[in-house]
């Protein structure tokens, strides 16, 4: 009985840390079933561009959905971004599927009114 309850244990801290380890490099968000995609959107700039070593760019920037609420959002390019350019993001949590770039018209207009506030006077 002793063995039972010990690997049962070992079993449930094993199964802990590999969750932890999927959420932390990311995985979680993807396969999660309970986190819905939606697309989301931003407003691109170059100063949030973060070249990497094996080519491309990393984007870390403010999104928004189509009722405006805010969600940090990373995502990769292979290239840099055209400068004040709107994306939609095909995400689901903090995954991103691909993206776009959408014309001005294309964006709810929520999200629209935030992304706006975010363009240097």
């Amino acid at each position: 009985m002793k063995k039972v309850i010990l690997s049962s244990s070992i079993l449930l801290i094993l199964l802990a840390i590999a969750a932890s380890a999927l959420a932390i490099i990311g995985f979680g968000d993807r396969f999660n079933p309970l986190v819905k995609s939606e697309p989301v959107y931003v407003l691109t700039s170059t100063k949030d561009a973060v070249k990497v070593p094996e080519g491309g760019y990393h984007y870390t920037q403010k999104a928004y959905n189509q009722d405006g609420d805010e969600s940090p959002i990373k995502y990769y390019a292979g290239g840099i971004l055209k400068e004040d350019a709107y994306l939609k993001l095909d995400a689901k949590g903090d995954y991103v599927r691909e993206w776009e770039e959408v014309t001005q018209n294309d964006v709810p207009k929520k999200a629209l009114e935030k992304l706006n506030q975010l363009r240097p006077n």
